[in-house]
């Protein structure tokens, strides 16, 4: 795995999706995941072209994106880049494989660059850095990756289930609250920034 391949899946954690795909017509005659990757408009030009490379130098294709809905979007259905995930033995974006937290020091900081640029914040004093994500397991393995390049860093909850979601507007007109099934937030305080910059550069 590369350290853009690396980036690519922290992005898919934070900010990708999977979808799966029935079988019809003359294609796989078995039900597979598609994988989805979402960037907003100022996330775009510089991260598109790291996960794009990163999913070419996988499937050997450069992926269609579209404008949907204010956000760019593709997504994937090659049994390259699934034999890739199952190779790794990622089969949730709620957890990471253990063996995944014995890949060398540079594919790790690709890893959390990759989160990071796409889920987390920096507080505007510079004093916390924040990821949140609904899985405190898939958090809590991001906090002993950085205590590995010796980072300290916090789990707790951030917004417990049955908060009220976001509202949105169906295709005909109808509007509608998503469903809030809480949060946690992994905290990065003052001590540890410093490091983090240096070290993650996000």
């Amino acid at each position: 795995i590369t350290v853009e391949q690396a980036q690519m899946l922290g992005w898919w954690y934070g900010d990708g999706y999977n979808v799966i795909i029935k079988p019809h017509g003359h294609g796989r005659k078995e039900p597979h995941f598609a994988k989805g990757f979402v960037f907003n408009q100022q996330e775009y030009d510089y991260a598109y072209p790291i996960v794009g490379r990163a999913i070419k130098s996988i499937t050997g294709v450069e992926y269609v994106r579209k404008l949907h809905k204010g956000v760019y979007e593709f997504r994937t259905q090659s049994p390259l880049l699934e034999k890739f995930f199952s190779d790794l033995e990622i089969e949730s974006k709620d957890i990471l494989p253990v063996n995944f937290l014995n890949q060398s020091k540079e594919v790790l900081i690709g890893f959390i660059q990759g989160i990071f640029s796409a889920d987390g914040t920096v507080e505007k004093d510079c004093r916390r850095i924040k990821l949140v994500n609904k899985s405190k397991a898939l958090l809590e393995q991001i906090q002993l990756i950085l205590l590995q390049l010796g980072i300290t860093s916090t789990v707790r909850c951030g917004r417990k289930k049955g908060y009220r979601g976001v509202v949105y507007t169906t295709d005909d007109g109808t509007q509608k609250v998503s469903a809030d099934n809480g949060s946690y937030v992994l905290c990065i305080h003052s001590f540890s920034c410093k490091l983090f910059h240096q070290l993650i550069a996000f």
